[in-house]
């Protein structure tokens, strides 16, 4: 698919950049250039807001922190659903550390869900639960449904036993006292959601991944704070995320029908009234990995983009009960439009430029979208160090090319992702695309060891 969607965009750029050339006159073309530069510009800066929020108001990031001790510790209990899906290389480590999680057994449950035709899964799945033999870590089966996330995981609430309902992908590796923080999180506040921090950690992967790592960084630690500080509505994530099932009966459950329910589940609760608490705390973060392809990346941020159009699309973000509050999810939902348009337009704005005579003041107008995305690199270099201090890793000169020399090609792959999504939309091809996982956030450490490129490249 991937392949027919880079040929449809190929004619499609060639197309409009020669009706672009033709019809674009000298009197319309500073006007298409102003508002190129102005929709670039736009963009460059609100991510730039996000982004350095956590270091002009480091005290609201601390009121965001994981509450660590808690007299009334392993209170509530959980049920801690796990859809897999072709993941047998990762889902017996994610059994081994769901079951490593300091929390008394009788209290949580850990459900992993899979497909009766996902034979191989399955066989990881029992083979990990036989070595651990742990009563309160169950595997469930089923057919029937579309094959997606939301489908496994209203079949895995009709099953939980307790009221607090945990979401866990195949590849994650949770941190051992991730209940005990989210018991108390739920025990001192009103929420009926938590969302915690999640970080990709294979920094060195790829040509991208340090990049995609910083995304996650940046987004946890930073954008989802001031989010949710503005309007208690911000579209959650797709593990490491808690409810009271109760509420989520309420709702429910998940949509099937929507390729990022996870986000819209988020946005129905809030339609409700209910409180969403984000926390994060480096401490207590789950540990992923970035995709290990950049076909398999393209997907992921397709299936992400396109769930986003089909939020847009709905009236579901119009329910919200707070002015300000639609505008952030309509803000949210609509980047992939914004992104396509960008990438579209591009081409045209930089064909324009060459081929027609335009001010001095209108050029150097156009080049500054351009400064602002230097410093967001600049940004993204700092928190590279960041990272790699936060969780002691290494740094060298080779990660800092990656990371400059990757970063205009990655937003061009951003871009062409949301301008794929559109395509999809368009098309009404709604299949689930599903990401791979290679275990590359748990090699990372044994990588690190290794002599020459392969330690560099930080998978096995």
């Amino acid at each position: 698919m991937i392949k027919k969607s880079l040929q449809l965009l190929l004619f499609a750029s060639i197309i409009l950049s020669v009706i672009g050339f033709f019809i674009v006159t000298k009197q319309l073309a500073p006007f298409f250039l102003i508002f190129t530069s102005i929709l670039l510009l736009f963009q460059a800066l609100i991510t730039l807001i996000w982004m350095t929020y956590q270091w002009y108001d480091p005290e609201t990031i601390n009121t965001f922190k994981a509450q660590k001790s808690n007299p009334n510790s392993a209170q509530l209990s959980f049920s801690l659903l796990v859809p897999a899906r072709h993941e047998a290389e990762v889902i017996g480590d994610t059994i081994k550390a769901i079951a490593q999680i300091d929390y008394p057994n009788n209290k949580y449950e850990a459900l992993i869900l899979c497909r009766q035709d996902d034979i191989d899964t399955i066989v990881a799945v029992q083979t990990a639960l036989d070595e651990l033999n742990q009563t309160n870590i169950r595997l469930v089966t089923f057919t029937g449904g579309p094959t997606n996330k939301a489908h496994s995981l209203n079949r895995g609430i009709a099953q939980a036993q307790y009221p607090v309902i945990g979401i866990f992908d195949a590849e994650d590796e949770p941190h051992r006292d991730i209940l005990t923080i989210i018991n108390n999180a739920l025990i001192d506040s009103p929420a009926n959601a938590v969302q915690a921090g999640v970080q990709l950690m294979n920094y060195r992967s790829s040509w991208f991944s340090s990049l995609n790592v910083l995304e996650y960084f940046f987004w946890f630690r930073s954008g989802l704070v001031l989010f949710n500080k503005l309007t208690k509505a911000t579209p959650m994530g797709g593990n490491t995320v808690f409810f009271r099932k109760v509420a989520l009966e309420k709702i429910g459950g998940w949509s099937e029908t929507c390729l990022t329910e996870d986000a819209l589940v988020g946005i129905r609760l809030a339609s409700q009234k209910n409180r969403i608490k984000i926390m994060y705390d480096q401490d207590y973060v789950t540990q992923e990995e970035t995709p290990p392809t950049l076909e398999s990346f393209i997907k992921q941020r397709t299936r992400w983009q396109q769930g986003f159009l089909q939020i847009l699309f709905s009236d579901e973000w119009l329910k919200l009960p707070k002015l300000h509050q639609k505008l952030l999810v309509l803000f949210l939902v609509a980047q992939p439009l914004l992104l396509a348009s960008i990438f579209i337009i591009l081409p045209i704005n930089i064909l324009i430029s060459f081929m027609l005579p335009v001010s001095i003041w209108l050029t150097l107008f156009t080049y500054l979208p351009f400064y602002f995305l230097l410093m967001i690199l600049l940004i993204q270099t700092i928190g590279l160090y960041e990272f790699t201090k936060t969780y002691n890793k290494e740094i060298g000169l080779r990660d800092l090319w990656a990371l400059w020399a990757g970063f205009i090609p990655y937003l061009l792959v951003l871009g062409f992702a949301s301008f794929r999504a559109v395509i999809r939309l368009t098309l009404q091809q709604t299949s689930w695309e599903k990401t791979v996982h290679t275990n590359a956030h748990r090699t990372l450490e044994k990588a690190k060891h290794l002599p020459g490129k392969l330690a560099w490249r930080g998978s096995l």
